[in-house]
């Protein structure tokens, strides 16, 4: 990673040696720009920003859903992608990690409102087979990641919308060097993954998918322990040591007892409908 001198070398090296690769349907578009945007329905959601363009956008693949579902794709031309739950932004080494930051803000905020998009529908029309309990449960999680990396330090981040103040808020979750620990900054990136596509087959599976998820390989780690250390975390809103597994876990466990009801406070920053689309706390 030290010599990862632009961001095409970044995107490579990531891809090499940290990022993890899922069978279909959950699957990966590059540099795309997102065309389904919130603007199509609130023309100030974006004050005339330009469409977001993560470098990866992780999600189900549009073709793999039922044709009811199809209209949730992030994209109006294929390759389609929906239920997306992860986006990742990379710099160049010695690049600006802050911009990619407000960026992520921008990405986190158009995923966040794509899934409660996804979840009013399912509770308006009754598509899936969800109760309304179970709809109401998963509009309050919050499920949405962003990862930035310049391939020396990743940060991960989650999101939320806060109906009180009708804003979209951004949290670090945990922030690692990959370099430093390369070890932990990789687990970081790959939990953040594993949780963000279990999210994903969650939602369609409330929308009425019948989706299955593929199973671990023999001997690998198991990740579900993983990702449920990184739901409780991200659901208190909570920042972690460090990204490995056995933080997370201790994390998990000291967040079994505490019961949290509603988004996570304490952001510190915020994507609103407001003249200043971003602010820093």
């Amino acid at each position: 990673m030290a010599r990862s001198r632009t961001e095409a070398d970044v995107s490579f090296l990531m891809d090499l040696y940290v990022m993890k690769d899922y069978d279909l349907p959950y699957t990966s578009i590059r540099n795309a720009t997102i065309t389904n945007t919130p603007s199509q329905d609130s023309r100030d959601f974006n004050y005339g920003l330009s469409d977001p363009r993560p470098n990866i956008l992780q999600g189900i693949s549009v073709q793999d859903l039922p044709s009811h579902l199809q209209h949730h794709s992030l994209y109006r031309e294929e390759p389609g992608l929906a239920f997306s739950h992860l986006a990742i932004e990379f710099k160049k080494r010695d690049g600006n990690l802050h911009q990619a930051t407000y960026q992520a803000a921008y990405y986190g905020a158009v995923l966040v409102h794509a899934r409660a998009r996804a979840l009013a529908e399912a509770r308006a029309n009754g598509t899936g087979t969800a109760s309304t309990a179970t709809l109401d449960k998963a509009a309050a999680e919050t499920a949405v990641l962003t990862c930035v990396t310049d391939g020396q330090v990743a940060a991960v981040y989650r999101h939320h919308h806060c109906s009180r103040d009708g804003r979209y808020h951004q949290t670090l979750v945990a922030r690692e060097s990959l370099l430093s620990h390369p070890n932990r900054g990789r687990e970081l990136i790959r939990n953040a993954q594993d949780f963000a596509r279990r999210k994903a087959y969650q939602l369609a599976r409330l929308m009425g998918a019948d989706l299955k998820e593929e199973e671990e390989e023999d001997g690998a780690v198991p990740v579900r322990a993983r990702e449920r250390a990184l739901v409780t975390e991200v659901a208190r809103g909570a920042k972690t040591p460090d990204g490995t597994a056995a933080a997370l876990d201790k994390a998990a466990a000291a967040a079994a007892a505490a019961e949290t009801s509603g988004p996570p406070t304490g952001s510190s920053l915020y994507f609103a409908s407001s003249p200043v689309p971003w602010s820093v706390r």
